[in-house]
């Protein structure tokens, strides 16, 4: 085992006037540490990075069931062949193999650490790890929450849990982040956009993208390799593109017909001016 990673960092990439990301919801297999669907999402992803560059892909959390030293071996020789940075939080998956060999496995990965911010052309991108179980926050992690949220003024910000927001999903069951102090924090003027998973729910059979009344729009990174809210697994991942003006454009990869859902393709405005209901 290593030394401990740093857990926070800021990293601001100059000069883009678009961002382009994979993002991949929860990929962990159960129980065995096999991974059919996210060798086959590695795949598509390098193609389509062939095609147009991704700045980076990131997962929201649980890559591995049960943060088992087999699942991160395994996870981590897939990582390693994309061909685009990786990037990760924390789940409530990997936080029962522990904080340690999470950092561990992510400096192989070449991973910031447990909280991160990503400073691009047209949005902040602001991961956030909740380290008390991957649900629920601790003080310190939802004070450097607020800390970043206040650091970009002007700015839109995207941020990056694992678990959604309190009421975001209707199919969520009550899988979502308990901290009152949390959605507080949602409502910092410049957060237009947050991504989670957590839930793994079908856009078949579930509402994946909602606009609150705040103008914030909540994105489910869509499962790999299973699927809870729905009848059918369908292994998915989102390509994400924002650009200068705030326009969002997010694509559905479908892995079993190999292409781009149009009818799970998501279109908006991070302006709130220019916001409407999805």
């Amino acid at each position: 085992m290593t030394s401990p990673r740093p857990a926070t960092s800021s990293h601001v990439i100059p000069g883009r006037d678009r961002l382009r990301f994979a993002l991949l919801g929860d990929v962990e297999p159960k129980p065995d540490p096999v991974f059919p669907h996210f060798q086959k999402a590695v795949g598509a992803i390098n193609a389509l990075h062939a095609a147009e560059p991704f700045d980076f892909v990131a997962s929201i959390g649980d890559i591995t069931h049960q943060g088992t030293v087999a699942q991160y071996e395994e996870a981590t020789r897939l990582i390693g062949r994309l061909d685009a940075p990786f990037v990760a939080i924390m789940g409530n998956e990997e936080i029962l193999g522990g904080k340690e060999r999470f950092l561990d496995y992510a400096a192989r990965w070449n991973n910031p650490g447990l909280h991160f911010t990503k400073d691009f052309g047209p949005c902040s991108c602001v991961f956030a790890t909740a380290g008390v179980d991957g649900v629920r926050f601790s003080d310190a992690d939802l004070d450097w929450l607020a800390a970043q949220l206040r650091a970009h003024p002007g700015k839109p910000i995207a941020l990056f849990t694992h678990a959604p927001a309190p009421g975001a999903f209707p199919a969520a069951g009550g899988r979502e982040i308990p901290n009152e102090r949390f959605a507080e924090i949602l409502r910092s003027p410049g957060l237009r956009l947050h991504f989670s998973g957590h839930t793994h729910m079908n856009p078949d059979a579930a509402v994946t993208h909602v606009l609150d009344g705040r103008g914030l729009h909540h994105v489910h990174a869509l499962g790999i390799e299973r699927t809870k809210v729905g009848d059918v697994h369908v292994p998915r991942f989102r390509v994400v593109r924002m650009e200068a003006d705030g326009a969002v454009d997010i694509q559905t990869y479908n892995l079993d017909r190999g292409g781009f859902e149009d009818r799970h393709r998501l279109r908006f405005s991070l302006n709130r001016s220019d916001s409407r209901n999805p």
